[in-house]
């Protein structure tokens, strides 16, 4: 069951997408979510052999419309399946725990509003397809905050979003030149 915002619901979808499609080698390589509570949302993914591809979709697209614009210029895609349930069995090859990470994400979005003392939104969540994904979220301030996940783990992502905030509100992380705080979660993954 999804517990949380838009953007939350629309990471259970891409999630559900991403799931049937991981054995084709679909990677939503990039979402990069615009401002507001109902944004549109720059979608990347690609099928190995093809280029590229960016779809711009409103933040209530379900599942059925992503699989179908994704199709239109990826070539045929698997129906979409349910993301919510058991997680892959670990090790797993990373385009399926990516899956599962855009589930958790999704899944616990609830977490970045309501688990910390601050509220923090999904800016963007991107991937190589092959060793990391990083999670984008930003305050009120507009501070951006990185989180660099592997998926190459030995057990799936659990509440990942709790531990996002965890570490933001610990203070870890760097700052970069351009002021975005980093995280590296992937030696402890």
């Amino acid at each position: 069951m999804h517990r949380g915002d838009a953007r939350g619901l629309f990471l259970t979808e891409v999630a559900a997408v991403a799931r049937a499609n991981a054995t084709r080698g679909l990677v939503p390589a990039r979402l990069r979510f615009g401002d507001g509570d109902h944004p549109v949302v720059a979608v990347t993914a690609a099928l190995p052999g093809t280029p590229p591809h960016t779809a711009h979709l409103p933040v209530t697209t379900d599942r059925t419309a992503l699989t179908a614009v994704l199709a239109a210029v990826l070539g045929p895609l698997a129906p979409p399946s349910d993301p919510v349930g058991d997680p892959a069995a670990h090790p797993s090859p990373p385009l399926a725990v990516h899956a599962e990470l855009l589930g958790d994400l999704g899944g616990w979005a609830v977490a970045l509003t309501t688990y910390g003392p601050r509220a923090f939104v999904y800016t963007e969540i991107a991937t190589d397809g092959a060793t990391y994904a990083h999670v984008d979220v930003r305050d009120a301030t507009g501070t951006c905050y990185r989180t660099v996940e592997s998926l190459t783990a030995t057990h799936p992502p659990v509440a990942t979003p709790h531990s996002i905030v965890d570490w933001i509100v610990a203070g870890k992380g760097h700052r970069t030149p351009s002021g975005l705080v980093v995280f590296d979660r992937q030696p402890f993954r």
